[in-house]
């Protein structure tokens, strides 16, 4: 196996790594929080989900800058004209900053895990689906930004939805006695 190929394996096993990740985040983080708190249970689950999101992570990185040297090594100097490329940049920038926000406890768990859950797909799809200069860089940030909007309103009515569920399942069960 060449080292090419080698870099494109382990750079997909990071993005599945970072998607699945920041969806298990997302689906265990809304279950967690449908009663106002985490057990430790709940948050242990968490822990596990975040490094498993940190290696695909850092194992994204580290490939994409491999690859970054092959093109460069090899003369695929036109692969950097591609606007979707700085767009994955731009938002696994965002990844990376708000990692080290969730991981300094400067930014609320319920803002970062949707952000961390949105940007991994934008990158993925971005990745997948759009290639070549046919599309701008503007337009991929745009159609972010929307995705961010979007997804931010649906995945807090999610949660809106589990609590008011929790809420009423609770409110059902007989009075405990003492």
């Amino acid at each position: 196996m060449d080292i090419f190929t080698f870099l494109i394996i382990g750079h997909l096993i990071g993005t599945v790594l970072g998607v699945g990740g920041a969806t298990f985040l997302e689906v265990f983080l809304n279950k967690g929080l449908k009663d106002g708190s985490l057990d430790r249970y709940e948050g242990d689950t968490l822990k596990t989900t975040f490094t498993t999101v940190r290696i695909g992570l850092a194992l994204s990185i580290l490939t994409g800058f491999g690859l970054i040297l092959i093109y460069r090594f090899e003369g695929q100097m036109f692969q950097f004209y591609d606007p979707t490329l700085w767009a994955k940049f731009t938002i696994l920038g965002v990844i990376v900053v708000n990692a080290l926000l969730l991981q300094a406890h400067k930014i609320p768990i319920w803002l970062g895990s949707p952000l961390s859950f949105i940007s991994w797909y934008s990158v993925m799809i971005a990745g997948v689906l759009l290639r070549g200069p046919q599309i701008s860089y503007f337009t991929v940030m745009l159609y972010y930004c929307a995705a961010l909007l979007i997804g931010g309103f649906l995945m807090e009515g999610i949660r809106h939805s589990m609590k008011a569920q929790y809420a009423k399942q609770q409110a059902s069960l007989p009075p405990q006695s003492s």
